[in-house]
C-alpha cells in the first residue's frame, strides 16, 4: 500500500514538473510586441476616435485586450495609477476585444467618449492567455461637438439685416422709378401742351389767311386800257 502510495506521488510529481518546463518554454520562448508604446489621440465627443497599433509575434497566438484607466488628466507611467474601468468615464470602447494573429497584423483602436476632457489609460494586449502582455498607453483629448444646426440668433440677425438691405434697395429702385415715370409724365404734359398751342397758332393763321382771301375778293377789279 505504501510503495503503491509512493509511486502515485511520483508520477503526479512528474506531471507536474513536465507541466512546469513545457510552460515555462511556452511563455520563454514566445516572442510577442506592439508598437507604438503611447498614443496620443484628438477627437469630439460621441465621435469615434481611433488609432492603430502593429503587433508581431513568431507564432499564431491568439491575443486578448483590457484597458485601465485613470480618474485625472495626470499622465503616468506606473500601471498602478491606473484602477477604474472606462464605463465609470462614459467611455467606450469599439475594437476587437479577442482575436487570433500570426506573424503580424494591424489593429484599429477606436473609443467614444461622452463628455470632453483629457483621459488617460492603458491598454493592455495579453497574448496566450497571459503568458505574454504588452502594454500602450493612451492619452485622449476630447473636445466638444460641433453643432451642425446654424445658430438661429445669428440667422435672425442676419436675415433681419438682408431684409432691410433689400427693402432699403427696393426703396431707391421705387423712388428712382417713381420719379422717372413723373419726370416722363410731365414731359408728355408739356410736349401735348405744346402741340396744342402750335395747332391753335397754325388754326389762327389759316383762318386770317382765309380771311385775307375773302377781301380780295370783294375788292373792285379794274378794267384794262383798249
Amino acid at each position: 500500500m505504501d510503495r503503491l502510495n509512493f509511486w502515485r506521488c511520483l508520477n503526479s510529481f512528474v506531471f507536474a514538473f513536465v507541466f512546469v518546463m513545457l510552460f515555462a518554454g511556452v511563455a520563454s520562448g514566445l516572442k510577442f510586441g506592439v508598437a507604438p508604446s503611447s498614443m496620443n489621440l484628438n477627437g469630439m465627443a460621441g465621435e469615434n476616435i481611433c488609432g492603430k497599433v502593429n503587433l508581431d509575434s513568431d507564432r499564431e497566438i491568439s491575443v486578448s485586450v483590457d484597458e485601465l484607466w485613470k480618474n485625472d488628466s495626470v499622465e503616468s507611467r506606473r500601471i498602478q495609477d491606473y484602477n477604474m474601468n472606462g464605463s465609470d468615464l462614459g467611455i467606450i470602447r469599439n475594437y476587437e476585444k479577442s482575436f487570433k494573429m500570426n506573424a503580424a497584423k494591424e489593429e484599429e483602436i477606436c473609443f467614444r467618449v461622452k463628455n470632453p476632457g483629457i483621459y488617460t489609460g492603458a491598454l493592455i494586449f495579453n497574448a496566450e492567455n497571459g503568458y505574454a502582455s504588452v502594454g500602450v498607453w493612451v492619452v485622449l483629448n476630447v473636445t466638444e461637438r460641433k453643432s451642425y444646426l446654424p445658430d438661429i440668433g445669428g440667422i435672425t440677425g442676419n436675415a433681419v439685416n438682408s431684409i432691410k438691405g433689400v427693402v432699403g434697395k427696393i426703396s431707391l429702385l421705387t423712388s428712382v422709378i417713381v420719379m422717372s415715370f413723373i419726370f416722363e409724365l410731365v414731359l408728355l404734359l408739356l410736349l401735348i401742351k405744346l402741340g396744342r398751342k402750335k395747332r391753335k397758332m397754325m388754326d389762327e393763321m389759316k383762318d386770317e389767311s382765309e380771311d385775307d382771301v375773302e377781301d380780295e375778293d370783294f375788292l373792285p377789279k379794274k378794267r384794262k386800257k383798249k
